[in-house]
């Protein structure tokens, strides 16, 4: 009878497609952005992938304070609420591929030091956040 659960060999394998998921749409990026190529390429990615972290994304802004900051500030901006989540959405891919590539999880209080260490103008908004430099 199979196992109600992933296996662990199923674990690895699913992060190593989402990890070749992640690749494949930041080289697609990349090409998009050439001049001469751009504007003629169609990308279509993985509806099941997207629509994950696009759900994903979503329930972030609830749970985490700088993602709803930030999310607020795009919907101040003018922006509907899709591109702000496409926007708070880029920002976590570029905290996911971090990840990745240190192979560490996601540590809340790391990424609040790393803002704060670097001038995060999401920190600028809400100085309410406790955050120090000294905290581990």
């Amino acid at each position: 009878m199979p196992l109600p659960y992933p296996t662990h060999s199923k674990m690895v394998n699913h992060a190593v497609s989402v990890e070749k998921d992640f690749w494949v749409c930041w080289t697609l990026r990349e090409l998009f952005q050439l001049p001469e190529w751009g504007t003629h390429f169609t990308f279509k990615c993985n509806r099941f992938l997207r629509a994950t972290l696009h759900l994903w994304v979503d329930l972030s802004r609830h749970y985490c304070d700088w993602a709803r900051i930030y999310y607020e500030a795009h919907k101040k901006k003018g922006q509907s609420h899709v591109c702000a989540l496409h926007c708070l959405g880029m920002r976590w891919l570029k905290i996911f591929a971090a990840m990745i590539r240190s192979h560490t999880p996601y540590d809340a209080a790391l990424h609040a030091r790393s803002q704060l260490q670097h001038g995060s103008w999401v920190l600028q908004l809400q100085p309410k956040l406790s955050i120090t430099k000294d905290a581990s």
